[in-house]
């Protein structure tokens, strides 16, 4: 999916892997779309233990709302079902100890 500065988007083909970062995490999205699974992998670079992962549709539902311990590297990798989700878009969130939030979206097809 290419986004435009208009906002407006057109879809390129499959898109496998969807990336979000900053200097303290990093969120990797595959597949992305999603179809009934995917698999979430989020790397911690600033230390924290502790990460809270939202999902929430387009209206603002939270649908899925965790929290996890990341491993001895910092990371956290979670496989969900998402055969409950509706198709569209999704909004991600993740935030760690030190309140530093991430946000990437995912697509549900």
């Amino acid at each position: 999916m290419q986004t435009d500065f208009d906002g407006n988007y057109s879809y390129l083909g499959n898109m496998i892997k969807v990336t979000a970062f900053l200097s303290e995490a990093t969120i990797n999205i595959f597949p992305n779309p999603v179809g009934e699974e995917a698999r979430l992998v989020i790397e911690l670079y600033n230390g924290s233990k502790h990460v809270r992962i939202k999902i929430s549709n387009d209206s603002g539902k939270i649908v899925f709302d965790d929290n996890r311990i990341s491993d001895s590297d910092g990371k956290v990798t979670i496989t969900f079902d998402n055969t409950k989700m509706n198709k569209g878009f999704y909004s991600l969130q993740v935030s760690d100890d030190s309140g530093a939030i991430l946000s990437s979206r995912l697509i549900k097809i």
